[in-house]
């Protein structure tokens, strides 16, 4: 048994989990706002975020108010839309960027029009493979708001809410606030969590009152753990044998070869 043991086993199988790495948020509000929103082009709202070194980075960036989105940009680099969730005047927006560069740079979130309030909030991750399923929904008039995301074990989910309300939410158990953003009394609040995933992921919100709600899931998804195993030449190739399949292979093979010793032995 021997050669058994002298191959070892791979000290982990599983994939490093999804990591947070930094959020930052800013808002504009109406002309009574300490940061009133611009009412000539361009119609922007900024803010610095900065991004750590780590592997397989991603930028989320939410936006909530009541004027769609024309683009983002983290300094030079361009974002994608992901998804966009209307109820009556409320909107809430979700976009993203892989592999961001490192350092800090300024998010410029443009709008189509001269947005009456906005809030704007951006969040970065490491080890993210891909943005896997997302979901939304809004509605009014019931507390608490709730949207389900399909994910995996593994999986980080991230919400973008936005809601007409005089008070800050709350997010439910077992996620993690991110920003939670006032524009104005009485006007859209802007907020986002993050909850990691075991099964289908439920987000929650709870605050009184409220008149609309728009809310916004993502799925982040880590690379898959890697296949440990060991290059083993095969009709002149080499070929990698899973660490599972080579232990029960050079198992069987130092059995028989232990029976066959003691058969030799014995004669």
């Amino acid at each position: 048994m021997g050669l058994l043991l002298s191959v070892g086993l791979p000290s982990t199988y599983a994939s490093a989990a999804v990591a947070f790495d930094s959020a930052a948020s800013n808002y504009c509000g109406s002309i009574y706002s300490p940061q009133p929103c611009p009412s000539t082009p361009p119609y922007t709202v900024t803010w610095s975020h900065t991004i750590g070194g780590g592997a397989n980075r991603i930028l989320i960036v939410g936006v909530s108010g009541e004027t769609p989105v024309s683009g983002i940009a983290y300094g030079s680099s361009s974002l994608a839309l992901l998804a966009a969730q209307n109820q009556g005047s409320i909107r809430a927006e979700a976009w993203y960027l892989l592999n961001p560069p490192t350092g800090t740079a300024t998010i410029t979130v443009t709008f189509s029009g001269a947005p009456p309030d906005a809030i704007g909030g951006s969040v970065s991750y490491f080890n993210v493979a891909s943005v896997g399923s997302y979901n939304s929904a809004g509605g009014g008039g019931s507390d608490p708001i709730t949207l389900t995301v399909n994910a995996n074990s593994g999986d980080l989910v991230i919400g973008v809410l936005a809601m007409s309300t005089g008070s800050l939410p709350s997010p439910g158990l077992g996620q993690t606030e991110r920003w939670n953003v006032l524009a104005n009394s009485g006007t859209p609040d802007g907020a986002g969590s993050d909850k990691p995933a075991s099964s289908p992921v439920t987000m929650t919100w709870t605050t009184s009152p409220y008149f609309g709600w728009a809310l916004i899931g993502v799925d982040l998804q880590p690379p898959a753990a890697p296949v440990g195993g060991e290059m083993i030449p095969i009709n002149q190739l080499q070929v990698l044998m899973p660490w599972l399949v080579l232990t029960v292979t050079l198992g069987i093979v130092s059995i028989a070869t232990l029976i066959r010793g003691r058969r030799t032995r014995n004669n």
